[in-house]
């Protein structure tokens, strides 16, 4: 049994049916298998704790990135540029529930002054619909609807330069099992500006440029 994080049962705003089956389907499977495979030491303490399985018989396998599709360039590509319009951007991706904690990122762009604002705009990729709505009502109340864009889906295929090109990638969620996206980050030469929680620790410990705050 594979089991990438207890996301649901830590927080009551995720969907009712990932609810239902981690919080009753899921117990009735582990007492069933015979080893969890997880992909960080803070999910296996989780599934420790949340669901009282033995830690002897849970494996970490850290998750994995595609290195040829990911992975730093000497060129000025200007990918992003060219299609979207912005440089010297600052990056953050995935608002799909409040877990993620972009209204702590809105309000910590906010107190940057506006020159800083004007030449560092702050861009948002991904998410999902009833998330991203508070987050633009947020901006729009900020008053950062000039400095702060949301792209919406992005191609994967433009993902690696969205990395490349960006001036540091903010990842700021309270929980996370793991956190591909850093890795990807990390592998593009982007610096990271990551919030300071186990897995991130886990994860971005070894890169070149990660400042956890």
């Amino acid at each position: 049994l594979v089991i990438h994080d207890l996301l649901s049962l830590r927080y009551k705003n995720i969907s009712t049916h990932q609810r239902f089956y981690f919080k009753y389907l899921l117990p009735l499977l582990i007492h069933r298998t015979k080893k969890i495979v997880t992909v960080s030491e803070t999910t296996k303490k989780d599934i420790v704790r949340f669901l009282g399985y033995p830690a002897h018989k849970i494996d970490v396998i850290y998750n994995g990135y595609d290195d040829k599709r990911y992975f730093p360039t000497s060129q000025n590509e200007k990918v992003i540029e060219k299609k979207y319009g912005f440089k010297n951007y600052l990056l953050a991706i995935g608002p799909t529930y409040p877990h993620k904690n972009f209204e702590l990122l809105l309000s910590a762009y906010k107190q940057l002054d506006q020159e800083t604002q004007k030449q560092y705009p702050l861009i948002i990729a991904g998410g999902k619909k009833n998330y991203l709505s508070v987050l633009k009502k947020q901006v729009q109340k900020l008053g950062l609807e000039k400095q702060v864009h949301f792209l919406g889906y992005v191609p994967i295929e433009l993902m690696p330069a969205l990395y490349r090109e960006a001036l540091t990638f903010i990842f700021p969620s309270l929980y996370e099992g793991f956190g591909i996206p850093l890795l990807e980050a990390m592998a593009c030469g982007c610096p990271l500006i990551v919030s300071n929680i186990s897995s991130m620790h886990e994860v971005c410990d070894d890169a070149r440029e990660a400042y956890f705050y």
